[in-house]
């Protein structure tokens, strides 16, 4: 069975990066002065004080357009290729299994200089990071797992692994297999 469009876990991935891209942006207006102050009801001038802060002002721009970058990148591996992309473009599961890492170990270590660096929180910032490690939950890591599953079974050939394609050793899945997405 042939699938057009990205699995169902890859959808919610999608929809996910695109609020976390949105967010995003909206902190590196904030961060440029495009807009004066964060909107922030629960915690104020926080935000403000975090966006501001030493480190945010780290990297030579502002911290939060990573984050867009980040997002951006996310949504578009989530919609790349089929529900069996892990069998035949493999270096895209681990890209997308990748990034996702990143993107979680991003906000629990900007959560932390919140916490205790900066003294100061963020509720948009807070919200990003939620995004982030809702991201990694959603059934994440079952593509690139299966690759590498593959590759130490001695399945699959490191010319496949780098170019994709079908230069399998052994494909003994039926056509009917559904990949990882999909259980």
């Amino acid at each position: 069975m042939s699938r057009t469009g990205p699995a169902p876990a890859r959808r919610i991935v999608l929809v996910l990066a695109l609020l976390g891209a949105a967010v995003a942006a909206y902190l590196t207006l904030v961060q440029t002065g495009v807009v004066a102050h964060a909107w922030d009801p629960l915690f104020g001038t926080g935000s403000d004080a975090v966006l501001r802060s030493k480190v945010s002002r780290a990297l030579p721009f502002p911290d939060a357009s990573a984050g867009l970058v980040a997002y951006l990148a996310e949504a578009a591996l989530a919609l790349t290729d089929s529900g069996d992309r892990w069998r035949r473009h493999l270096l895209l599961p681990l890209a997308y299994d990748a990034l996702g890492l990143g993107l979680a170990a991003a906000a629990v270590l900007l959560v932390l200089l919140q916490a205790f660096v900066v003294g100061s929180w963020c509720l948009l910032c807070l919200c990003s990071a939620a995004i982030s490690l809702s991201i990694l939950a959603v059934g994440r890591l079952r593509e690139g797992r299966q690759v590498l599953r593959r590759w130490r079974s001695r399945e699959l050939s490191v010319p496949a692994a780098v170019l994709g394609g079908t230069t399998d050793r052994s494909d003994t899945s039926a056509p009917g297999d559904s990949s990882p997405d999909h259980r």
